[in-house]
């Protein structure tokens, strides 16, 4: 089953399975009280209004604290290439994730100039990537879906 999450201004949808909603509360309850994250791939329409996340892909190499994730992009870098090159150009990047433990799933300033950063290099291909922010503690999870969009984070909100 997908989990569907829209943006009414911009006419954006996402598509995320639920097991990769549930894949990251795992890890993010593993590495609690750090924060934890990777990247998404997946399927964009030709106009880039739908989104549908096939993949999350965790990074092994990492920099993991209570108030920071920094992922390493070596490895990434070929998966990604991969999956573009095994779809036939199909699956590519769109995005990243990473938990708030005993936090909220707002994104921060740092959150805001990763994803600019982000979103101007060429190899990414996208200039719109996603970002979820996982809040959680024991009891709860709060994942929150943003858009990197006209040099802001636009959010999504659950199409339940």
């Amino acid at each position: 089953m997908n989990v569907k999450y829209i943006n009414n201004t911009l006419g954006f949808s996402v598509e995320i399975p639920a097991e990769i909603l549930d894949k990251i509360r795992q890890l993010g309850l593993e590495f609690h009280p750090r924060e934890f994250g990777g990247i998404f791939l997946g399927k964009t329409s030709p106009n880039c209004s739908k989104i549908t996340i096939t993949e999350l892909v965790i990074p092994t190499e990492y920099e993991s604290k209570p108030n920071g994730f920094t992922r390493h992009p070596h490895n990434l870098n070929d998966r990604i290439k991969d999956e573009y090159n095994r779809s036939e150009g199909e699956i590519n990047y769109v995005g990243e994730w990473h938990t708030h433990p005993n936090g909220k799933s707002q994104f921060s300033k740092k959150d805001l100039k990763a994803m600019a950063a982000i979103s101007a290099l060429t190899e990414v291909k996208t200039a719109t990537p996603l970002l979820l922010i996982a809040g959680l503690t024991k009891n709860l999870y709060d994942p929150a879906l943003y858009i990197y969009y006209q040099s802001t984070l636009q959010a999504y909100t659950n199409d339940r």
